[in-house]
Order: C-alpha cells, then sequence, then structure tokens
C-alpha cells in the first residue's frame, strides 16, 4: 500500500497499533485513537478475549487462592494488575510469577492470600523447573559420599509461613471442611518440589527446616552430620541423619550431585 493508503485521519498505521494496544492492555475507557465511530461492539469482543485470556492463565496458576477468595474477587485483582502490568513475555506461562509477585509485595493483600499465592507460585515454578538427579533408596548405597553433595529436588523451594494457608490448600484441594484462617503459634516451614510428574509440598521438622537451608547451595554428608551434632551425640545424629536421608530418598525430595573427577568441597555448617 502507499503511505497515504497507511494513513488513517492523519495518523499512522503504527501510531493506531500502539494506540490500540495501549487501550486494550490498560481496561478499555475511551476508544482507542484514529478508529471509526461505532467500533464500540467490536472494541469490547476484543477487550474481552484478552481479559478472558489473562483470567484463564491465572486461574489454572492459582485455582486455590480462585477458591478461597472468589471468582468475582479474584477477577478484580487480575484487572487491576493487568491494567498496570500487562504480560511483556512471548508466552503467558509467564505471566503467573507477574502477578504473584505483585500480591505478595502488597501488604494491603491478607496475609493467607499472600501465603496461598506464595505457595501455588512455588508449585507452578516447580512444575517446569529443570530435571535434578532424585536420591533413590538404591542411591544411598552406590553413592561415593566423599564426592557426593546434596541438594534440593527439582523445582525445590523452602518458603515460610505464618498462617494455616497449606492446611487450607490441602482442605480445598481434597473437597474437605476448609479450617478457618488463622495465624500460626509459631512459623511453619515448608517445602515443595516435584517428584517425577507430581509436584508435591510438606511441612518440615524442625532440624530438617535448618538443614534444607544449606541444602538449596549443596550440603556433603559429612557437613550434614556436623550441623547434627549441634544437638544430638554422634551417635544420635547418625541415627536421625539415617532416617532423614531414607525418608528424602521415598519421597524424592532431595538431588544428589555426584563428581566422579574428584571430590566436591562439603558446603554447609563445618
Amino acid at each position: 500500500k502507499s503511505a497515504s493508503q497507511r494513513r488513517c485521519c492523519g495518523m499512522s498505521l503504527l501510531a493506531m497499533q500502539r494506540g490500540f494496544a495501549a487501550w486494550l492492555t490498560t481496561g478499555g475507557g475511551d476508544e482507542p485513537p484514529g478508529l471509526a465511530s461505532g467500533s464500540q461492539a467490536g472494541l469490547n469482543a476484543h477487550l474481552g478475549n484478552y481479559r478472558g485470556s489473562l483470567v484463564a492463565c491465572l486461574e489454572a496458576a492459582f485455582p486455590v487462592t480462585v477458591a478461597w477468595l472468589g471468582a468475582a474477587a479474584f477477577l478484580d485483582l487480575v484487572r487491576a494488575h493487568a491494567a498496570g502490568s500487562p504480560p511483556n513475555s512471548w508466552s503467558l506461562d509467564h505471566y503467573a510469577a507477574s502477578f504473584g509477585g505483585a500480591v505478595l509485595a502488597d501488604p494491603s493483600h491478607d496475609l493467607v492470600i499472600r501465603e496461598l499465592v506464595q505457595l501455588e507460585l512455588a508449585m507452578d515454578a516447580a512444575f517446569t523447573a529443570s530435571d535434578r538427579v532424585a536420591l533413590t533408596r538404591d542411591g544411598l548405597a552406590a553413592t561415593d559420599w566423599e564426592q557426593a553433595l546434596l541438594t534440593l529436588a527439582s523445582g525445590g523451594q523452602v518458603l515460610q509461613f505464618e498462617t494455616n494457608a497449606a492446611a487450607i490448600w490441602n482442605a480445598v484441594t481434597h473437597q474437605q471442611d476448609c479450617p478457618a484462617a488463622c495465624q500460626l503459634d509459631a512459623r511453619a516451614t515448608v517445602l515443595v518440589w516435584r517428584q517425577s510428574g507430581d509436584v508435591c509440598f510438606r511441612g518440615l521438622d524442625d532440624d530438617e527446616a535448618a538443614l534444607f537451608g544449606w541444602l538449596s547451595d549443596g550440603c556433603g554428608l559429612t557437613a550434614l552430620l556436623a550441623a547434627l551434632q549441634a544437638n544430638l551425640t554422634e551417635a544420635e545424629a547418625i541415627a536421625r541423619a539415617g532416617a532423614l536421608l531414607a525418608r528424602w530418598a521415598d519421597e524424592g525430595s532431595v538431588a544428589i550431585i555426584a563428581n566422579q573427577s574428584g571430590p566436591l568441597p562439603l558446603a554447609g555448617p563445618v
């Protein structure tokens, strides 16, 4: 087309496209510039499709948050976030992190809502995380523990909760009677990870919580035993380490990094 054909009412096609994109991503309002009057019905269809795709994406990423908060209230959150922070990635799959991060950063939201979002955001990230070699029962005997480090399993994250958001998630997901939201007497540490194709989470015991803080950077068995001996006798520490390793191997919550070319430095407390 000629230059004159690419212009409408003195506005270039590029300017029209940019105006339409700005109108669409900020939530509508007045018609975008450069369009003929009477186009509101078509614009509403575009706006509905755009908003619908964002809502569907985030509902899939935060199903329990939707159930707890209510569809209408969740829709309001999505609209408010989309108006100020429209998607800027090639895939809508990445928009969950944008939305979740905004909710977590806003203290005006109820703490239970923020912790539900935090949990579901971690579970969503764990589902697509890169694979790591999980520790297994067979691996316990086959591993050269002088050359190996333990670390978090695929998608592993350690979260801190001040409310019973984890119990609410379980109740909603399993269609059980949902407990009332409440503040915990003591902060709970929750581990999220992926075992094969399933995303899991569970609360950590106090000594586990400390160990998983070091496992995120890699921790050798000697360092693990040294940490346990801070509160236990040597025999008790060995027994506890054996029980923990068996548990981690059974649930696939820990990955193993082995180096056959030479010993790795032992991370963690010494």
